[in-house]
């Protein structure tokens, strides 16, 4: 509409300017040296406006003549980087069909049409690590490095990671350790060096990283707290000297000492150590806080001089708790350490009715096989098969009894 009217408003300005012009004709006189023109008014208008056509024509065709090196470079970066997208997309499809070395070869060609190949380099080394190339990798990684310094870290971490994919741990723990200089507090670099110290069994160093991935929250708590029960588990089981136990308890934090596991791990140490005597004072005062399964498992198993009195603690605690499972097997096994055969199957036999546990069954089996009943401990190594299909299959046969039970006299209800 706009339009309309603008082009009525020129025709009706046209057609009075020329009625005009015509009744007042009018001359225009140029003189330029020895040069005279003379036309009438409308003429002279008629060539300045023909004369700014021609010179506006002119002297847009030169500069469009100006810019084309500069279009013909735009055009041409504009195709390259056409071909480069296109060449990262055909390398990712690539790696998703499996096509490794195909891939490489795509990504690494487009890698020189763009300003920054850190990406391509970076999947070039995905691929690489795929088909289990790690010279290449490595090789990708260095370029991705040199490509893009600011993103150093990054590649640091992506190789510390296909590293520890591939079982590279002694590599993967060096990148980790040249990186830590330079990001110390990098969640995702202190869990991967958690992993790798675990892995290689590192355990002193680990150690000392557990306050660092506590205070970083680099690790859920209960990833935490299972990774500092390892490790003390370790340290404990690695002691080659007794009385080194001492010292890896004492270093142990208030709030450890109390966990039952890692109470647990010290007493089996301390039982391994043969220092039973110990490890009994410390499981009976720890127990006669509250009876815990974990605790109870290693207080049935102590032996030598104290398996006795521990038997003897044993029953006095089922006086209270008499249908507590774990200290009714607790009370078989010790029965058994003592020789107390038929004890031990009083106790077992009542542990089996209230828990599913296929070592119980293996143990009963084992106590009734000495007291010569064949039939039972063939039906208690059926249910430990039964509860845990990994066991061997059953024995051909029941042993005969091999001992009497020197204490003849099952204790009642």
């Amino acid at each position: 509409m706009g339009t309309l009217i603008l082009a009525v408003v020129i025709l009706i300005g046209s057609v009075v300017a020329a009625l005009w012009f015509r009744d007042n004709a009018g001359l225009v006189y140029i003189e330029i040296g020895q040069l005279q023109l003379e036309t009438s008014v409308i003429v002279g208008i008629g060539a300045l406006l023909l004369a700014w056509l021609i010179l506006s024509v002119a002297f847009g065709f030169l500069r469009r003549l100006w810019r084309a090196p500069r279009g013909m470079r735009h055009w041409a970066l504009g195709r390259r980087y056409k071909r480069a997208r296109q060449g990262l997309v055909n390398g990712l499809v690539e790696i998703a069909e499996g096509q490794y070395s195909a891939a490489e070869r795509t990504l690494l060609a487009s890698s020189e049409a763009v300003e920054m190949p850190v990406f391509n380099y970076l999947l070039s080394a995905l691929a690489a690590q795929r088909r289990g190339a790690w010279e290449a990798r490595d090789e990708y990684l260095r370029r991705a490095d040199e490509a893009e310094p600011r993103a150093r870290v990054a590649v640091g971490l992506l190789q510390a990671r296909l590293q520890a994919d591939a079982e590279q741990w002694e590599q993967a723990l060096a990148t980790l350790s040249a990186l830590r200089e330079r990001i110390p507090a990098n969640r995702s670099a202190l869990a991967l060096m958690a992993r790798t110290l675990e892995v290689l069994g590192d355990w002193d160093r680990l150690g000392g990283l557990l306050p660092e991935l506590r205070r970083r929250q680099a690790l859920p708590d209960s990833a935490l707290e299972q990774l500092e029960q390892r490790v003390v588990e370790a340290r404990l089981a690695a002691v080659e000297e007794p009385n080194a136990l001492d010292d890896i308890w004492e270093g142990l934090s208030r709030d450890q000492k109390r966990r039952s596991a890692l109470r647990a791990a010290y007493a089996r140490a301390l039982v391994v150590a043969e220092r039973e005597g110990e490890a009994h004072g410390k499981l009976k005062g720890w127990l006669r806080r509250g009876l815990d399964d974990q605790l109870l498992r290693v207080w049935a198993g102590l032996s030598g001089g104290v398996a006795s009195t521990a038997l003897t603690q044993t029953e006095k605690w089922l006086q209270a708790q008499s249908e507590n499972p774990e200290l009714l097997y607790a009370a078989g096994r010790l029965a058994v350490t003592n020789g107390a055969w038929e004890r031990a199957r009083y106790y077992l036999e009542a542990a089996s009715e209230r828990m599913n546990d296929p070592q119980l069954e293996t143990d009963l089996a084992e106590v009734l096989e000495r007291l010569g009943a064949s039939d039972e401990a063939r039906q208690s190594y059926r249910r430990a098969l039964g509860r845990d299909p990994s066991r061997a299959a059953l024995p051909a046969e029941a042993g005969p009894a091999a001992s009497q039970d020197h204490d003849e006299a099952a204790p009642e209800g």
